[in-house]
This record gives structure tokens, sequence and C-alpha cells, in this order.
């Protein structure tokens, strides 16, 4: 079960000290690969839905910024969701549907002359491209636990995530995830 979901993290570089926030509407995947912080909490959880999935759906990734960054570090930076999407159990499985794209408050337009931009180098990329994969880590994770239980058509129920018996199976796999409560 997924849904709306949003994280953020700040970033030091020799630079600056910036920001990355991360949007996700999630709806893809199978129940069975969830991971959390490497552990299989999805084939370990004892309730499944009534909706047998092939594993498609989407996510869609929104990537924002006040680092000031060229659109080809924007799209190297809006690669970078993937990770993150791997480290939920994210397989992108035939048929599914991910878009991410990055932007940056940095700059604002000009509309007269012509406009100097200076951006980070790249050998300072590296803390920003794992604030990534993290930020959409949780930000999928965030929108799983907030999904609630729906019914759709033909009687199709989808239920949301059982929090109590997914603390039980971090707990007992010793993850330190266990601070989800």
């Amino acid at each position: 079960k997924g849904g709306i979901g949003t994280s953020s993290r700040v970033v030091e570089t020799p630079s600056g000290r910036y920001v990355v926030g991360v949007l996700v509407q999630t709806n893809f995947g199978r129940a069975e690969d969830l991971l959390i912080g490497g552990v299989p909490v999805g084939r370990l959880l004892r309730r499944a839905s009534t909706v047998r999935s092939g594993g498609g759906g989407s996510v869609n990734v929104v990537i924002a910024t006040n680092a000031p960054l060229t659109s080809r570090q924007l799209r190297r930076l809006a690669r970078r969701a993937q990770v993150g999407l791997a480290r939920v159990g994210g397989y992108i499985y035939h048929g599914s549907g991910e878009v991410a794209l990055a932007f940056s408050t940095a700059y604002r337009a000009t509309y007269s002359g012509i406009a100097r931009v200076e951006a980070l180098p790249e050998t300072e990329l590296n803390s920003l491209f794992k604030a990534v994969a993290e930020a959409v880590e949780e930000a999928v994770l965030n929108s799983m636990f907030s999904a609630r239980t729906v019914e759709g058509r033909d009687g199709r129920v989808v239920h949301q995530i059982p929090v109590e018996e997914v603390v039980e199976v971090l707990r007992r796999y010793g993850s330190g995830w266990v601070t989800l409560r």
C-alpha cells in the first residue's frame, strides 16, 4: 500500500550547507519484496493483501534542493532516486513506471542580459547523491506507513502496513529501525 511521503536531509559540503527535500507518490512493487533496514520485512509479515501484484505500478519522485547545480548535475541527482527505491525492495519490474525529477531553487531566472550561474564542483556531489538515496528510501517508507486500508473495485482490498507487526519483525532481526513507533 502506498501513498504520498516526504523526507529531507541537510548536507554539508566544502562550498556550503544545503537541503535536499524529496516528495514521492508510491504505488509500486510487491509486498513480499519490502525491505526495511535490510530486513526482508515483506516476506516475514504474517498478513497479506488480497491483491496479487505482478510488481508493476508507478512511483513519482520530486527532488528539490537549494544547492547551486547545473541541469546536468540535477539529472545526475534524479538518477540517484533509483538507489533509494532499491533500498526498500523496489526492483523496477516490467510494467512499472518510475519518474524522478530534480530542481534547484538556488537561482532566479533573469530576463535581461546574460546570467552567470555558479555550480558546485562535481567532486562535492557525493554527499548530495547519498542524501537523495536516503531521503527517497525514507519518503517511500513514510508513504507506506501513512497509507490506510482501502477497498477498491470488485471488493479488492489493500491493507495498510501493520505497524506493530513490522516493529516486532525488526526487533526480532536486530534492526535499529524499531524507532518507527
